[in-house]
């Protein structure tokens, strides 16, 4: 078994998602944006002159305080955001029989039987038409609530089923090159 950028593979499967990595680089990316904006406002309002500046220095409260405290509360919401997007990510499988999805709402196959349509959309999303939505519910493993929640999601205008390039964890293009090489081992097509 091999590792590259974008996931996994072995000599059936192709895997795809949403890596540590790009969790962390946007976590980071949100500190580095909520820290700018904290030193910012507080450059501006605790400045010598305005009310707020007037009043921290009154106080005695040193000048770094309100600084700490906005970097401190960016840092937290950043280490927050990295575990929510670590908890909420899918893993995305292809496979001989078909599209795998396993994340925290189940897991469930989209049949490449089933599958009227897959194609990379304008916004960089793979976008799955399906015959019968009702074999993509049969095939749910998970919790009757998810379950529910599968069964009665509306569709992604054309698309039954849309996963975007963050979910997705890579290109589209790559995607679906992928899926043309593993569905063209068996002849499947759409």
């Amino acid at each position: 078994m091999t590792v590259n950028g974008s996931g996994v593979t072995d000599s059936q499967n192709r895997i795809f998602g949403r890596t540590t990595a790009q969790a962390a680089r946007g976590a980071l990316l949100l500190a580095l944006l909520g820290t700018a904006a904290v030193v910012m406002l507080d450059r501006s309002l605790t400045r010598p002159g305005t009310v707020a500046g007037e009043a921290l220095r009154n106080s005695g409260i040193p000048d770094w305080v309100p600084t700490l405290l906005g970097v401190g509360g960016v840092a937290v919401l950043a280490g927050w955001g990295f575990i929510q997007s670590l908890r909420a990510r899918a893993c995305f499988s292809i496979s001989p029989t078909g599209w795998k999805i396993n994340g925290p709402g189940g897991a469930y196959l989209l049949d490449w039987k089933n599958v009227t349509a897959v194609e990379a959309t304008t916004t960089g999303a793979i976008g799955f038409r399906v015959s019968d939505r009702a074999a993509v519910i049969a095939s749910h493993r998970g919790t009757e609530q998810h379950r529910a929640w599968l069964a009665t999601q509306e569709p992604y205008g054309e698309w039954d089923y849309l996963f975007t390039r963050a979910e997705l964890g890579t290109d589209a293009s790559e995607v679906m090159d992928a899926i043309e090489t593993v569905r063209g081992r068996d002849g499947a097509s759409c």
